[in-house]
């Protein structure tokens, strides 16, 4: 982060003006909150890398996009500077 912001909006407001800053969205371990950023960064049409490990959150968002109308840049990856490099070129 170059810039902290306190917003005193909670974990949602927080989420929605992190990711409305950022170009891509990168995910690795994480918990039901992750599912969120996940969404919204779906809904603004982010790219998004997805870290794939011994955790489940890249499973539940396989099954998430299994059926996707959506048209999203997402890339899965078991390598993070792998990863970073073709989600950002």
């Amino acid at each position: 982060f170059t810039t902290i912001i306190y917003t005193s909006f909670g974990f949602n407001g927080r989420s929605q003006m992190m990711l409305k800053s950022s170009d891509a969205l990168f995910m690795g371990p994480g918990y039901v909150e992750s599912v969120n950023e996940f969404l919204f960064g779906v809904e603004n049409g982010l790219p998004i890398g997805i870290l794939e490990g011994d955790w489940k959150l890249d499973e539940a968002i396989r099954d998430i996009v299994g059926n996707k109308k959506k048209d999203v840049e997402m890339v899965f990856g078991k390598n993070a500077e792998e990863l970073a490099t073709k989600i950002l070129s």
